[in-house]
């Protein structure tokens, strides 16, 4: 048998979270709720984009997405966020993963220092770190980035001659904290941004999943577009298997962004038929979904004291699809894992969430694939793990 081994590229590795046999509670990844998928208006969605614009299916499509499609985009984003972005400024993209890359990809170069939050979405670390980069984490609490302690590195960067090529933050519901960056910060990461000459890349994919308090403004908005790259997707509140996202991207990165965007184009009917959906029914189905998944986040917040009660803490997220949670300090973070695997219960360790592999106290529950019973049922033996392995 032929050894594959020395052919692999130095960026490719072998790495798997997830258990080898599936497990009863899998509150590891956020998987949007499948009894809810929108079934009958996708089929209605996709009947229409085939009957009137089907033909367009045989043919390569746009570079930058369907012309529709951006301009639904363009009119969402001025409705729920009032900003108004033209739609030669919004690129479409194979989900938010395909985002992430092409940032990367347009970016950065082995070496190359970007900055990030202390903790982040592990596909964001995945995506990074194929292009080799320096990965500089600033700290976080319940009001997001700390500005204070971004400003202290941005000026030690600076006496030491290295030009970061982004700041990434998740600025709604952070991913896996929950936190949402207050207005001050926004303002104070998008001032420190323009004094350092370098651009943020804002990731908004959970900003519509909120379910208590008012929207804060994107740093995007607060920007009017200058030196800001902001993502988004429909995964959520659509379908992840959809798989359709966009960049709102400032004018002079575009023409760079498209020759490293080497997929052909995104599905011409995947793109249609959101354009069609989403014109129709995105407000019904955000007030949907939102109810849903504050009912489960409530669901989970409920188990966690009645069965943790007091032993440890952990957030009260105001949306998105995430708990942080603080492992209790007698509980062995090491042993934790495999036996909540044996009771059948999957979470994600902290250590995934950091670029250098900190935070062994910490682990990450989504509520949004389970219901009521089921996310109470999970809790529990999660529980009873910890019990079972404490010191």
């Amino acid at each position: 048998m032929m050894d594959y081994s020395p052919l692999f590229a130095s960026r490719t590795f072998f790495q798997t979270y997830r258990p080898s046999k599936e497990v009863p509670y899998d509150f590891q990844v956020a998987d949007p709720d499948p009894s809810y998928f929108p079934t009958e208006h996708i089929l209605e969605a996709a009947g229409k984009a085939l009957s009137e614009r089907g033909r367009e299916v045989a043919v390569y499509p746009e570079p930058m997405g369907d012309e529709e499609l951006r301009q639904v985009i363009s009119e969402r984003t001025k409705s729920l966020e009032d900003i108004s972005v033209p739609i030669d400024q919004i690129i479409i993209i194979s989900g938010s993963t395909q985002g992430l890359c092409l940032v990367a990809d347009t970016f950065i170069e082995p070496g190359d220092t970007v900055i990030t939050e202390q903790y982040t979405y592990p596909g964001t670390l995945r995506a990074f770190n194929r292009c080799s980069p320096k990965i500089v984490d600033i700290s976080l609490d319940e009001n997001g980035m700390d500005t204070e302690k971004l400003a202290e590195t941005l000026e030690d960067l600076r006496k030491r001659k290295i030009q970061p090529k982004f700041i990434y933050t998740i600025t709604n519901f952070q991913n896996p904290t929950g936190a949402v960056m207050s207005l001050k910060r926004r303002r104070n990461l998008l001032s420190l941004a323009r004094d350092y000459n370098t651009p943020i890349f804002e990731d908004d994919v959970y900003g519509d999943l909120i379910y208590e308090g008012e929207p804060v403004p994107p740093i995007y908005s607060l920007a009017g577009g200058e030196g800001v790259i902001k993502l988004g997707s429909f995964s959520k509140i659509i379908g992840a298997g959809m798989r359709i996202g966009w960049l709102i991207t400032p004018t002079p990165i575009i023409p760079k962004m498209l020759t490293i965007k080497a997929d052909s184009g995104v599905n011409s009917f995947s793109m249609m038929v959101v354009a069609e959906y989403v014109r129709k029914h995105m407000h019904d189905r955000l007030e949907e979904m939102r109810g849903i998944y504050r009912a489960k986040r409530d669901a989970m917040l409920e188990a966690l004291d009645d069965y943790l009660g007091d032993s440890t803490e952990w957030s009260h997220p105001r949306g998105g699809l995430f708990i942080w949670l603080k492992i209790p300090i007698k509980v062995d973070p090491d042993k934790l894992l495999s036996t909540a695997l044996e009771k059948g219960v999957n979470y994600y360790p902290g250590p995934k969430f950091s670029p250098r592999n900190e935070g062994k106290e910490y682990l990450r529950l989504a509520y949004s694939n389970y219901g009521h019973e089921d996310i109470r049922k999970g809790v529990k033996l999660l529980a009873e793990a910890m019990n079972k392995t404490r010191t």
